[in-house]
């Protein structure tokens, strides 16, 4: 399991106090995880969407790099131009 640290608001972070202060979690850490992998899991289809997204992106990213390397023209800042 990995460790991040995370900002909430006053109001995120009254809620997480409740549900420790009501003993349904140990640790505002329990609650914290809890809440972010339920938030996570109701946002799965954007997720995947944001993930195929960024696989498109990668793809132009290298595609783009791949001409600047196949290209004959001198660079800009070569002091051939």
């Amino acid at each position: 399991m990995n460790v991040i640290s995370v900002r909430l608001g006053d109001a995120s972070l009254a809620k997480v106090d409740t549900l420790v202060q009501a003993r349904v979690f140990a640790t505002h850490f329990e609650a914290a995880h809890f809440l972010i992998t339920k938030g996570i899991l109701a946002q799965a289809s954007l997720i995947e969407r944001v993930v195929k997204r960024l696989g498109d992106i990668q793809a132009i990213q290298s595609e783009l790099k791949q001409l600047f390397q196949d290209s004959d023209e001198p660079w800009a800042g070569d002091g051939q131009g």
